[in-house]
Formats: C-alpha cells, sequence, structure tokens
C-alpha cells in the first residue's frame, strides 16, 4: 500500500516536472515578413519568451543588415540564402520605393507600397522555401511552435510549419475579424477603413466601414500580387490563404481598445499591444548629454522604411526646427548641400522607446505606425501626426479625436504650419495631460503585451489550441454570415406568400362564382 502511494506520488511528481519543462523550456521558431518593424515586433516577443527560459530563434534572409543586434537580445538566427539584385525589406532600395510612391501624385500610394511589398513578401516566401539546407536545419532543431506573420497581405510565412508539421501561432499588426471567423459587425467594428470614423455611429459611417472592408478583400488584395503557388505547393489541401491563417492555434493582434475600436474577441484571439514598449533605458552618452542641455527634446522618427524623403520636405522640416528653442533628434536622410540647424541632431537610427521614456521629451513627430504609437502611449509623449500609408491614418485620426496630438499632412504642409502646431502641444496643457492619464489606463494591466503573449503561446505549448477554437473557425464565410440560412428563409417565405397567394386566388375565385350564380 506505502509503496503504491509512493510510486503514484513519483509519477505525479514527474509528470509535474514534465508539464514544467516544456512550457519553460520549449524550442521556438519565430518569422515575419522582412521588414524593419514587422521583424522588431517579432523580436521583441522572442526576447520574452528568452527572459523565460526559450529557446528561441528567429529566420532572417541572408542579407539581413543587423544579425548582431537580433542575437544581443537572446535569440538565435537561423539564416536562409536571400539572392543579390532582388529588392529586400530591409534596404536603402526598398526605403527610396516607399518614399517615391509617398510622394507620387500620379498613383495610389496604398495600391503602389501595397504591390511592391506583398510581391516582397511573397520572393522572400519562395527563396525561403527553395534554400534546402535551411529547412533541413529547421527540422533537425525540431521545434516545439512557431510564430509566423498572418498579416492579410503577407500570409505566405504560414507555409514555413505547416511544410514541417508543427503547430504555429499568427502575429500580426492586425487581423480582418470575419477572415479568423469574429462576429466584428460593421455597425460598430472599424476593420482597416483610412476614412472610416465611427466615434458617431451614423449610417454613412456604417455604410463606409462595410464597403472598406468588401474593398480590402476585393480590391487591395488583388492588388497584392498574392503567389498561391506557394499555397499549392505546401498547402495543398488549403483553398485559400485565409483557410490556412485558419489553422493558427493563436491570434496575436498587435492592437486593441486603447487606440483602437473595441470589437468582440474569441478565446483564441489575444491583443498584444504594445510588443515593443519598455522600461526606457538610458540614452546613449551622446544623446544624454544633448538632451540634459536642452530646453526639451522633440524627437522626430517616421519608421523603420520610410527614411528618404524629398529635399524640399526635409528643408520644410528643418525650417520649423531652427526657429525653436528644444533640441530636435531626427530620424531621416539629410540630402547634400541641405545645412542642418544647431539644435537638430541627425542619426541613421535612435533608441526610440528611450528617447520616448526621457523626462526632457517634450513631443514625438510620428507617422503613426503601430510599434510608435503604443511608444508614445506607453510614456504619455502628445505627437504630431504625418501619416504616410496603410492603417497610420486611422491611427493617426483616432490620436487626435482622443485628444493626443495633431494631425498634417506630409504632402502639403509648410514650415510656418508645422512651427505653430509644436508650439500649440508645447504650450497647451491638455495634449500632454490628456495622452498622460490614457498612459495610466494602458499601464494598469495585470500583463503587458509581451507578457500576455508570452503566457498564452506558453500555454499552447503545454495544452495545445483546440479548445481554444471556436466552431465558427470552420464555417465557410456564406455560412458564417447565415446567408445559407437567410436563404432558406427567404424560400420559405416567398413560398408561404406563393401559397397564400394561390389559396386567396382560389377563394377569392370561388366566392365570385358563387355570387354569379345567385344572381
Amino acid at each position: 500500500m506505502i509503496f503504491a502511494e509512493t510510486m503514484r506520488c513519483l509519477i505525479s511528481l514527474l509528470t509535474l516536472l514534465t508539464t514544467y519543462q516544456t512550457a519553460s523550456g520549449a524550442r521556438i521558431l519565430l518569422k515575419s515578413t522582412q521588414l524593419g518593424s514587422h521583424i522588431l515586433e517579432q523580436v521583441s516577443l522572442g526576447e520574452e519568451l528568452v527572459s523565460r527560459g526559450h529557446e528561441v530563434y528567429i529566420a532572417i534572409g541572408s542579407r539581413y543588415p543587423t544579425k548582431a543586434s537580433i542575437e544581443k537580445r537572446g535569440l538565435k538566427t537561423l539564416q536562409y540564402k536571400f539572392p543579390d539584385g532582388v529588392m529586400y525589406g530591409v534596404s536603402e532600395e526598398y526605403e527610396k520605393i516607399v518614399a517615391h510612391s509617398i510622394f507620387d501624385k500620379g498613383k495610389g500610394v496604398v495600391s503602389n507600397v501595397t504591390k511592391v511589398a506583398s510581391q516582397m513578401a511573397y520572393d522572400d516566401c519562395a527563396y525561403m522555401m527553395a534554400d534546402e539546407s535551411f529547412l533541413g536545419n529547421v527540422r533537425q532543431l525540431k521545434f516545439d511552435l512557431a510564430i509566423v506573420e498572418g498579416f492579410a497581405l503577407f500570409m505566405c510565412d504560414l507555409v514555413l510549419p505547416k511544410r514541417i508539421g508543427i503547430p504555429f501561432v499568427s502575429n500580426a499588426g492586425f487581423f480582418i475579424p470575419w477572415n479568423i471567423r469574429i462576429p466584428a459587425l460593421p455597425s460598430f467594428a472599424t476593420f482597416v477603413s483610412p476614412w472610416t470614423d465611427l466615434s458617431d455611429i451614423t449610417l454613412t459611417s456604417r455604410l463606409s466601414n462595410l464597403f472598406s472592408y468588401i474593398f480590402f478583400n476585393v480590391v487591395v488584395s488583388r492588388m497584392a500580387p498574392v503567389n498561391n503557388t506557394l499555397l499549392e505547393l505546401y498547402a495543398p489541401e488549403c483553398q485559400s490563404w485565409n483557410d490556412l491563417l485558419r489553422e493558427s492555434e493563436l491570434f496575436l493582434a498587435a492592437r486593441d481598445h486603447h487606440l483602437g475600436y473595441s470589437f468582440p474577441e474569441m478565446p483564441n484571439y489575444i491583443s498584444v499591444a504594445g510588443l515593443t514598449t519598455a522600461k526606457p533605458k538610458k540614452l546613449p552618452k551622446d544623446l544624454e548629454e544633448a538632451a540634459e542641455n536642452s530646453d526639451g527634446i522633440i524627437l522626430l522618427s517616421f519608421g523603420s522604411t520610410a527614411y528618404y524623403f524629398p529635399e524640399e520636405v526635409v528643408v520644410k522640416f528643418l525650417e520649423a526646427f531652427s526657429k525653436l528653442n528644444q533640441t530636435v533628434f531626427a530620424k531621416f536622410f539629410i540630402p547634400e548641400g541641405v545645412k542642418v540647424p544647431q539644435n537638430v541632431k541627425v542619426s541613421s537610427w535612435l533608441p526610440q522607446n528611450d528617447i520616448l521614456g526621457h523626462p526632457k521629451t517634450k513631443i514625438f513627430i510620428t507617422h503613426c505606425g503601430s510599434n510608435g504609437f503604443h511608444e508614445a502611449l506607453y510614456n504619455g509623449v502628445p505627437m504630431i501626426g504625418f501619416p504616410l500609408f496603410a492603417e497610420q491614418h486611422v491611427n493617426c485620426h483616432r490620436a487626435c479625436k482622443k485628444g493626443f496630438g495633431l494631425e498634417m499632412k506630409v504632402q502639403d504642409f509648410t514650415s510656418n504650419q508645422l512651427f505653430q502646431n509644436i508650439q500649440e502641444v508645447l504650450n497647451n496643457p491638455k495634449y500632454r495631460s490628456t495622452i498622460g492619464k490614457a498612459s495610466e489606463v494602458f499601464r494598469d494591466q495585470p500583463m503587458n503585451g509581451r507578457e500576455r503573449g508570452a503566457f498564452w503561446i506558453e500555454h499552447v505549448i503545454r495544452h495545445g489550441g483546440k479548445h481554444l477554437r471556436t466552431l465558427s473557425m470552420d464555417l465557410p464565410l456564406y455560412q458564417f454570415l447565415m446567408l445559407d440560412v437567410f436563404f432558406v428563409i427567404g424560400v420559405v417565405v416567398i413560398a408561404v406568400l406563393l401559397l397564400l397567394r394561390i389559396v386567396f386566388k382560389f377563394l377569392y375565385k370561388r366566392f365570385t362564382q358563387k355570387k354569379l350564380k345567385s344572381n
């Protein structure tokens, strides 16, 4: 009896230890579109997983320029061959194409950037999947889980875990709710539209929101040169990329109600807004000295891809900055011959979150990309937004509506307008007060975005994700929207009406015949 009890305890202890090891010592593979901000989000999540005892690898192209900076954060890298002569996302060539598209008045920036970025993403996936040496290394490492990007226009990374045969989690800036079968109606939940404002729910805004969803799925997705060959080769049983996306164990979305709009969430949909936010570190010596000797800091940064602007636009920014008493830390390219004012410190890289967390930082001039947007919220810094493309218009408009700052158009502004707006944000305390209160709310959560994402990743490593999956995930869109139900109801209603018409016609005929006979 005592022996049996002892064995039972030992087995329970062994099971507990095995479960613990699976959760705290898993081997995890990360892969995202090869764009700076997208990789940064994955690396930030990976850094949190490393701190919890996991072995984390990230797959990057052989031309990725700052591999050492990733490894410095505790992640390991797996490189696949990306040939020279083909455009790579983290490159000067791509940054210049983005800048040209933003200021090209003859073409829509959305369509042009969408086409270029999507083509580049699917080319990247094709080269990755063609590298047998890379795939061999991935198989040999026997990963427990992959975390891949599942954004609507860049879903090709999903084929990697599918091909290797390991479970995967999709991580993206946002997901189109209906594509992952979340019942978010366009009457109250905005999807992606840069022109829809649901602050006031009107018939116009609801119509606009509905058509924006249709526009994105039908028009924008067709602008992107989606490579279905990859789907046919590596996931032939899936009819579409959305079918493959819905095989995800979890959906990690870098958006929530603090800066976006609320909508229903399923158990497998986890908000990880603010992945790149963190307690600010001390600035590098040169920046710290400049900050301490200043009357305040203004940070200008347009993200990881918008670095090259036309000379006339750069000059307008510098003219406005030259009139300020504050010191400006600016991340953009200075064309040859353009004079930089003494109070402007220009760099090709800046520790954005750390600068935003410095007590002397007054304003963030930004394109309103998701990472910088949340870093400004986290640190309570008011913004002047110059949205460039994609969801940045929605983000910027939303920030202004909430009172976090002002919005301007990078294609159409003057140096004096910028100077006046800087003065308004500097001297009107409502902006800092409003975003300061929002910052307190954003921070006052049991877990931040990184911790929440890591917790649920560990959860699916231990238990799998089937128990989080809803029945809606397996429904085709027409069933999810109940079109078949409404069709049946419509047929029944029409049949009943036709039957009633026949009955009434028959009764009317009998009645009139009797009346005629009686006369």
